[in-house]
């Protein structure tokens, strides 16, 4: 495995784990706080390790040799 290879592996877990926990935790949290007026904020709060994987992605291609 090249070094683009275990750093985009590195990142890519890492925002998944990221993603996974505070998927589980605005989940918890919504059902913990059903009138919150942060519901908004707490739903969409998993998508932000989605943008960081999807920027591990596009740098993992970027740093490919094309031959």
């Amino acid at each position: 495995m090249n070094k683009a290879a275990k750093t985009y592996t590195i990142e890519f877990v890492l925002s998944m784990s990221a993603y996974v926990i505070l998927l589980f935790g605005s989940i918890w949290l919504l059902k913990q706080m059903p009138e919150s007026p942060w519901r908004f904020v707490l739903a969409i709060l998993p998508v932000l390790p989605l943008l960081f994987a999807l920027g591990a992605f596009l740098r993992f291609l970027g740093r490919l040799d094309e031959l």
